[in-house]
């Protein structure tokens, strides 16, 4: 009885050596590092770093409150660069994660600084805005004169549409 398992015992040792084998003539200092795939030459060199900014087109890169949420009647600041000091200019997204609900954002005021930039190219900006009726968990968008900005993730707080009672006197959310 000792015996007839002696065939299984040594498959399993033998596939247990292969496998020990393959990951360390193969694995950890093979050069395939920073995305190379198997078959590709070794990568041993970083990326390039990206491309500097080109100071003349807008870009949104901070929103208040942090994480973005609220629901209607809440005032959003958004933040970043170049964004338009005419009012009509600036549009605000509200775009909801199943792309079926977009609408607009109320803009109230925009500040630009029109002074020369000291630390980062382009202009600081800043501009506030209501969040809509209806709006969905979803994104939140700027577009400035047709040009896209940046977004950010917006998380809706419910809606409470109706409030009614009960025949009993207990209140019920509608």
């Amino acid at each position: 009885m000792l015996y007839s398992d002696l065939p299984s015992r040594t498959t399993r040792l033998v596939l247990l050596s292969i496998i020990v084998f393959a990951v360390f003539s193969g694995g950890c200092n093979s050069g395939h590092r920073f995305g190379g795939q198997f078959g590709d030459p070794p990568i041993t060199e970083p990326p390039p770093p990206p491309p500097e900014p080109d100071c003349i087109s807008p870009n949104f890169n901070e929103i208040s409150p942090d994480p973005a949420q609220g629901g209607p009647g809440t005032v959003l600041t958004l933040g970043g660069v170049n964004f338009s000091e005419i009012l009509e200019e600036n549009q605000v997204l509200f775009r909801s994660f199943s792309n079926e609900t977009v609408i607009d954002g109320y803009v109230t005021n925009v500040i630009v600084d029109t002074n020369p930039p000291t630390t980062a190219c382009g202009n600081p900006s800043s501009l506030s805005v209501i969040v809509p009726s209806g709006v969905r968990s979803g994104t939140v968008e700027l577009i400035v004169n047709g040009v896209f900005a940046g977004a950010n993730v917006f998380s809706a707080a419910p809606e409470i549409v109706g409030f009614a009672v009960g025949e009993d006197g207990t209140s019920i959310f509608a």
